[in-house]
């Protein structure tokens, strides 16, 4: 990346966003020489035509850990890839809105009750795979993958098939199925949460919040420091 060619991007203006005037504007003020200030406009707007999206710091983070930022030489486009984040963080938002629909039709008193079903069985097996391999890949110190794990888990395991199973319930008003559900939603959210704030600190204690069912007062007040046993304790 240059900025004589135009291709060097703020981290700031991917959190907050920036119009094509503004890049333009800024870019006339530095001080490059004349030459590469126009072809750096061209490329701008040729690569920018919007400007850059708002997309927030998560959305930021996202972008950064979809590459190995140890390699020597990363073909990445920023503000494509953190709009890819954007659109993740809005299916987390999805997500816990569709398991509160769903608690708010469940009994109380069944958290106890431990599930047989084998979409219950299955998702909570991706949960405990998808954890110990981040924890392993944490220790390798590939953190981009590390995320991967809990990235493909959210997105393809737990809302792409999960919830699908979940749906006929809900609609039949299953009362013992729906009951099984909520125990298994709520685990696997909050467990999900909460190795994502690792990677995604803001929107993860954010939703987990508004979940939450006891008087912890964040997200890190007793799960994160005893992540170590949440990898390992049979899911």
């Amino acid at each position: 990346m240059s900025k004589s060619l135009g291709n060097v991007i703020d981290p700031v203006d991917v959190i907050d966003g920036i119009s094509i005037d503004d890049m333009i504007g800024r870019l006339k003020e530095s001080s490059l020489p004349d030459s590469e200030k126009e072809v750096a406009s061209s490329n701008l707007r040729t690569m920018y035509p919007n400007g850059v999206t708002r997309c927030g710091p998560d959305a930021l983070r996202f972008a950064l850990l979809r590459y190995d930022l140890t390699a020597l030489d990363i073909n990445v486009n920023i503000s494509e890839t953190a709009l890819e984040g954007l659109r993740f963080c809005n299916k987390l938002w999805n997500l816990c809105a569709y398991a509160k629909s769903l608690w708010s039709k469940a009994q109380s008193g069944t958290e106890s009750r431990k599930s047989i079903h084998p979409a219950d069985r299955w998702i909570k097996s991706c949960l405990s795979n998808s954890l110990q391999a981040m924890n392993m890949r944490i220790d390798e110190g590939n953190v981009h993958l590390a995320f991967a794990s809990i990235h493909k888990f959210i997105l393809a395991d737990l809302c792409d098939v999960y919830l699908e199973t979940t749906k006929k319930a809900l609609w039949n008003n299953e009362e013992k199925r729906i009951n099984e559900i909520a125990v298994v939603l709520r685990e696997v959210i909050e467990k999900s949460l909460i190795a994502l704030s690792v990677f995604m600190p803001f929107v993860s204690e954010y939703l987990f919040e508004q979940i939450r069912t006891d008087n912890r007062l964040c997200i890190y007040d007793r799960y994160l420091v005893e992540y170590r046993c949440i990898v390992t304790r049979q899911c």
